[in-house]
């Protein structure tokens, strides 16, 4: 069995949170859908803070098909950003 982080598993629920709260209140669906009526572009989405919640919210906005951009104050966590 691991240890369970209290902060961290906080801070991940948060960032899924922001993602599914922000695809709530937009307007539009945030994957490129072809439709017969034309094509909807992907929403771009960029996210401020690259720590726990930040990396989950980019997560989920990825699988949710929105085209992520992310930046951080820290240059150690660019490796992380391209991980995902």
């Amino acid at each position: 069995a691991q240890v369970m982080d209290v902060l961290s598993s906080q801070a991940n629920l948060a960032g899924y949170q922001a993602v599914i709260d922000a695809a709530a209140e937009y307007d539009r669906a945030l994957p490129m859908m072809m439709t017969a009526a034309g094509t909807v572009p992907a929403a771009k989405t960029f996210i401020m803070g690259v720590g726990v919640a930040g990396l989950q919210a980019i997560a989920t906005a990825r699988r949710l098909g929105a085209i992520v951009t992310a930046t951080d104050v820290r240059p150690a966590v660019k490796e992380q950003v391209q991980s995902l």
